[in-house]
């Protein structure tokens, strides 16, 4: 009996997180003064999903990719993403930003997400990202987040 009370409480952390709603980590940033909001995804992953809502009512909803990197990605363009059933999505004219911060440099690229490519990330999972020069795999966790994160965002 005592092994199976063990066992239950070692396991119930697990079935916790597997139940966490993915809408919880969704956060809200406003900028009253330019006249915008943001909801978003963790900034803290290498894809966010955000929404912004401007008080002129020009909206727009992305995904955003950003690539730390130790060398610098400038001059080059294009955003690449693998998904699990290896298709692709392909914008190799897209411009993207890189930015100096705290040693590294770190390339960021925006997909918009349209009527023509928001079922894809809703539907699928991303496996790799390529921005500029630079590949980078996507953890399974991230995965399966990003297409729950869309859903919430997008309601």
């Amino acid at each position: 009996m005592n092994k199976f009370v063990f066992l239950y409480f070692i396991l119930l952390p697990f079935q916790v997180f597997a139940q966490r709603n993915p809408c919880q980590d969704i956060k809200t940033t406003e900028d009253k003064l330019r006249g915008w909001k943001a909801i978003h995804s963790p900034y803290k992953d290498m894809i966010v999903i955000q929404r912004v809502l401007r008080y002129d009512n020009k909206d727009s909803t992305f995904l955003q990719i950003n690539v730390k990197s130790s060398v610098s990605n400038q001059g080059n363009k294009g955003v690449y993403v693998l998904f699990e059933d290896d298709s692709v999505y392909r914008e190799p004219e897209m411009q993207i930003s890189e930015y100096y911060i705290a040693g590294s440099f770190v390339v960021v690229a925006n997909i918009y997400l349209t009527e023509a490519n928001l079922l894809l990330f809703r539907n699928k999972k991303i496996l790799k990202v390529g921005v500029g020069a630079l590949n980078k795999s996507v953890s399974s966790k991230l995965s399966a987040l990003i297409p729950a994160y869309i859903e919430c965002i997008i309601k």
